[in-house]
């Protein structure tokens, strides 16, 4: 199964039913975030990849909350 191909929706149903693919969520978006952040803050590298592991801690643990008819991204 091509993951790529896949929309975050899609990915979350299969995180939902297998934890395994939470890394794919990880590989879409940590580099994103890690930009954003060092945009918007002057916390150093580190602060941000503390950060950045509380964020995905947070969408791990409310992962079955999510809401199928918006958009996981925002």
């Amino acid at each position: 199964m091509d993951l790529k191909k896949l929309s975050d929706e899609e990915i979350i149903f299969l995180v939902q039913k297998n934890s395994e693919f939470f890394g794919e969520i990880i590989d879409r978006y940590e580099k994103k975030l890690d930009r954003y952040l060092a945009r918007i803050s002057s916390i150093s590298k580190e602060e941000r990849e503390d950060l950045l592991q509380d964020i995905f801690l947070a969408v791990y643990e409310n992962i079955f909350s999510f809401e199928k008819d918006e958009k996981f991204s925002s």
